[in-house]
């Protein structure tokens, strides 16, 4: 997200950011322990217990149906093709 790469459709992510390795402590108890801390090159933090928002907040049940239209809506702008273009307005149409 931070590097805009993409545009983020949902609900704010839960948090898991820094990778961890199981350690088993005896044959019924074990732990996740640390083994490092991803960084964002952009704000030289990162989102462990705090998640990423999303560019769109919508409940997850909507995400894709609006993730779905957000794209049909950009994709014409930038083509030349009327026939590509009418086919992806037809696909636009056929979500409302």
């Amino acid at each position: 997200k931070n590097l805009k790469r993409a545009t983020v459709v949902g609900e704010t992510t839960g948090g898991g950011a820094n990778p961890g390795k199981f350690v088993a402590l005896d044959s019924h108890f074990g732990l996740i322990v640390p083994t490092g801390r991803a960084i964002s090159p952009i704000t030289h933090g990162n989102w462990e217990g705090t998640g990423v928002e999303p560019d769109v907040k919508v409940n997850a049940d909507s995400a894709l149906v609006v993730a779905r239209r957000l794209a049909l809506t950009k994709l014409p702008a930038g083509d030349v093709d009327e026939a590509r273009k009418a086919a992806l307005q037809k696909r636009l149409d056929a979500l409302h």
